[in-house]
């Protein structure tokens, strides 16, 4: 580590720990307190410049012919992209085919009418694989890589969409469907850090959001692939099996796919990595200036190493853990996926629908979660993380208020119109999700969580999100059966709590760097 310290003539004073977070070793210090003047600032950027171009692995007549501008988006960087997305696709996919294979006539017949514990456990048992998958997914990624951890993922998927088409029993079902879970939960971790780690800067969050994009495209194909089997003879088996076909091509198309290049600096292999980065940027890219952010970047990834969780429970820094492991969690507690889970299940309760037009209906659903994410993709840095949020929350307690009332005056049998208002009513929350939760709740997180630290409260978070998702689903079949109505006014309740809780606690982070955000933890 090299420590410098320069005093002006005022006495400010800067404290640089080059390549490395200097928080661990000051954490009783304000560092911001501490302003630079115009001078320091200029003679500071002038060194970093200079650090950066003696870091470059080309001379300087090679650099003449390269460009220094933003790399533009490549082909092999769309590939990338959309392969490792595919690990999304996959998650969407085996949440939507379960919402309707369940109530498939020869699912019950040949499952002998499952009761409702048994078919919440079916729906809930890829949960608990994702979350082993999801404690396992963070050592994997690190010790083997990102790209390994992505076909150890295909392979898993593809073996649990082969159990689940062959399933014999109910029991066999849900082992495959564990089994695929923890090919969800490695891929979970796995698909955004590859994403991020290849794609140019400037571009990491849009091509971010493209797993979650291709999530809910997943669901859209389930859902219509289970309008297609309704009436086939043993037509459950088919949806769940053909879920192996995209597990494979991400299987064997990761083998044709680079590792990420951070994971290899990280390795000490920055040859593969000037290699692959190259590849990814173009030939006629200058990539030295990066090459020097992913050596700095990896040297505080090591002393991420060394940080200790206790340093969690300091209460700045557990606030901020507190406010990402809220949105993690709400995200789930409000209810998005008891409502695509058991979709059908709701719309022939209070929607007056029967057999393939609740399908249908499902199916509308998913078309609009799908464009009302890309819509989501164009406002956030718009109007702000916060913001989008408050209307989130508002628009999804009206919805689950219009719900409620619904189902509690009955009035489907005389007034079968109404359906359609339900109908409307459940678009409506899937749109106020869609365009704020659905992406928002990661987005914060990553943003505010301190980088010495990012790993373990993002495991925290993922593993709250995880467990609230299991929750809702064990529960929701049982609880509507028992009290009807009331569980759409329970999630209309916890709607208006996580309108409460981002208007009392949670930062707006639109147009501010990471630095700013996490300055000071």
């Amino acid at each position: 580590m090299v420590y410098e310290v320069s005093l002006d003539k005022n006495a400010s004073v800067e404290i640089e720990v080059v390549g490395a977070d200097p928080a661990p070793f000051f954490s009783d210090i304000e560092l911001n307190q501490y302003p630079k003047s115009k001078a320091f600032q200029e003679q500071d950027d002038q060194k970093h410049k200079q650090r950066r171009e003696s870091s470059s692995p080309y001379s300087i007549e090679e650099g003449k012919n390269r460009s220094v501008s933003d790399p533009q988006l490549s082909i092999p960087v769309v590939i990338v992209t959309l392969f490792a997305a595919l690990g999304g696709f996959l998650f969407g996919y085996d949440t939507g085919v379960i919402s309707g294979v369940k109530g498939y006539d020869s699912f019950l017949e040949y499952f002998n009418h499952p009761s409702d514990v048994m078919i919440s456990l079916v729906v809930s048992a890829v949960l608990i694989g994702a979350i082993i998958g999801c404690l396992f997914g963070g050592p994997i990624c690190d010790k083997m890589g990102r790209r390994p951890s992505l076909i150890i993922s295909g392979a898993i998927f593809t073996v649990g969409a082969v159990v689940m088409g062959a399933a014999v029993s109910i029991a066999m079902l849900i082992v495959g469907r564990f089994i695929v879970g923890v090919g969800i939960g490695i891929a979970s971790l796995a698909v955004p850090l590859y994403v991020a780690e290849l794609a140019p800067a400037h571009l990491r969050g849009a091509l971010g959001t493209v797993n979650q994009l291709f999530i809910t495209i997943g669901i859209v194909v389930a859902y219509g692939i289970n309008i297609g089997f309704t009436k086939t003879i043993h037509g459950w088996a088919y949806p769940l099996g053909l879920s192996g076909a995209p597990a494979l091509v991400l299987f064997l198309g990761m083998f044709l796919l680079p590792e990420s290049p951070y994971w290899l600096v990280m390795h000490n292999r920055e040859e593969e990595a000037l290699e692959v980065l190259q590849t990814m940027r173009g030939k006629n890219v200058d990539i030295s200036a990066e090459m020097a952010d992913m050596r700095d970047s990896a040297a505080i990834a090591m002393m991420q190493e060394n940080s200790r969780w206790r340093e969690i429970l300091v209460p700045k820094i557990f606030r901020v853990l507190a406010v990402g492991f809220g949105l993690t969690s709400l995200q789930q507690f409000v209810g998005i996926n008891a409502v695509i889970y058991y979709a059908p299940e709701i719309f022939k309760s209070v929607g007056g629908g029967t057999g393939s037009s609740d399908l249908i209906s499902t199916l509308i659903v998913g078309l609009v979660n799908v464009f009302m994410t890309v819509v989501s993709l164009f406002l956030v840095d718009r109007l702000g993380r916060k913001t989008l949020l408050i209307i989130g929350s508002s628009l999804m307690a009206s919805s689950m208020l219009v719900i409620s009332i619904l189902a509690a005056l009955n009035l489907f049998a005389t007034k079968p119109a109404l359906g359609y208002v339900t109908i409307i009513a459940i678009c409506l929350f899937i749109s106020g999700f869609a365009v704020s939760w659905g992406a928002i709740a990661w987005i914060i997180p990553s943003e505010t969580f301190p980088l010495r630290l990012r790993g373990k409260m993002i495991t925290i978070s993922t593993f709250g999100n995880w467990i609230s998702n299991f929750v809702v689903s064990m529960s929701f079949l049982p609880l509507y059966n028992a009290i009807g109505w009331g569980t759409f006014l329970i999630f209309c309740c916890i709607e208006v709590l996580s309108l409460i809780f981002v208007i009392v606690w949670v930062p707006e982070t639109k147009g501010k760097s990471i630095d700013e955000l996490t300055a000071g933890l």
